[in-house]
């Protein structure tokens, strides 16, 4: 498995993409965002979420990614490019991974053609916004909690997405933004290992 420790792996300095759009579900325009989405993602998560609304239960997934360092200033920032999930136990209102599906998600790390971090996690709420329940606040401490990890909450039913992080968390989101990778100037972020 190609899953790299943050906190030993050395700063990539790369400017941030240049070209970037809001998400149509973003509570927040991209200004001064933190977190860059690969368009590709975007869509399949849009797609995941979408199908949790169909099927009346949430969704849940590790985002991958990587955590930067912008050249001159130094200002980080987090790029989302892929993600991967397994079976879940899921409700209209919770949603956790299926513990006999871990050997998936490994599977799932593993396909991955670049090396990565995982910089933090994604589920929807049906119908209920997007916020950081008391469940989810602690899961964002207790597995996510690095600097560079966020956590990207998708309502389906209402349309809306909020990034969530756990050190600049003011309970109504943060700004994102999606982007082409390696298209309108921007750098291609994928890694190859």
């Amino acid at each position: 498995m190609r899953v790299i420790e943050g906190r030993k792996r050395p700063q990539r300095i790369l400017a941030p993409p240049k070209s970037v759009r809001k998400h149509p579900w973003a509570l927040h325009p991209p200004l001064h965002a933190s977190l860059f989405i690969d368009a590709a993602l975007a869509d399949e998560l849009d797609a995941s979420a979408k199908e949790s609304r169909a099927r009346g239960t949430e969704a849940l997934g590790l985002l991958l990614g990587d955590a930067l360092s912008a050249p001159g200033s130094g200002a980080r920032y987090t790029v989302a490019l892929s993600r991967a999930t397994s079976q879940v136990q899921a409700t209209s209102t919770h949603v956790r991974f299926d513990p006999a599906g871990f050997e998936a998600i490994a599977r799932s790390l593993e396909a991955q053609a670049f090396d990565y971090l995982i910089v933090g996690w994604y589920h929807t709420h049906l119908g209920l916004g997007c916020f950081m329940s008391e469940t989810d606040v602690r899961t964002q401490g207790r597995y996510f909690g690095l600097p560079h990890q966020f956590a990207l909450v998708i309502d389906p039913i209402r349309q809306e997405a909020a990034v969530f992080s756990r050190s600049a968390d003011t309970g109504k989101g943060l700004p994102f933004a999606v982007f082409e990778n390696g298209r309108a100037g921007n750098s291609d972020f994928r890694k190859p290992r």
